[in-house]
């Protein structure tokens, strides 16, 4: 008797994540025109294994502490507090929000070699159950860049 509960039980316990829909692969959302990509198909797994590796280890070992400590102050200064200031973004804000697959992608469009025009890029982010999160940090950017004058341009990518 407690077996033939148990079973629909569980069977609907497991209903949501059998209907999530599964991500497909970068290459079928990306358009014909990607020229490359890189993409990490589960990026906590990634991390989990990136944490136990030996460059990471090295990294954080404690005689590394006054090089690793330079590096980063260097690296926020000259790299990450420009690119934040030039977009209007904090870095922090979307760190957490990365659960699945991660794509980054260059698009042609309508680049040639020689013109004036740039190729285009694309970043493809699997948040999984912080859709939410994104969506009013999403807002709050385009919000953003419209008071600042920046151009924007939304385009769904094969729905």
């Amino acid at each position: 008797m407690r077996l033939r509960l148990f079973l629909p039980i569980a069977a609907l316990s497991l209903l949501p994540v059998a209907l999530r829909a599964a991500v497909p692969p970068a290459e079928r959302i990306l358009p014909q025109d990607t020229v490359a990509l890189f993409t990490v198909p589960e990026w906590r797994q990634t991390c989990d294994q990136h944490a136990k590796s030996p460059q990471l280890q090295l990294w954080n070992e404690p005689s590394m502490k006054p090089f690793r400590d330079h590096f980063l102050k260097r690296w926020k200064e000259e790299v990450a507090d420009p690119i934040e200031k030039e977009l209007g973004v904090r870095f922090e804000d979307y760190r957490g929000l990365i659960q699945g697959q991660l794509t980054l992608a260059v698009l042609k469009n309508n680049w040639e070699a020689g013109s004036k025009e740039e190729p285009g890029t694309a970043l493809l982010i699997d948040t999984r159950d912080h859709a939410e999160q994104l969506r009013t940090n999403l807002t709050t950017l385009r919000r953003k860049w419209v008071e600042a004058n920046k151009t924007l341009r939304t385009e769904t990518l094969r729905g």
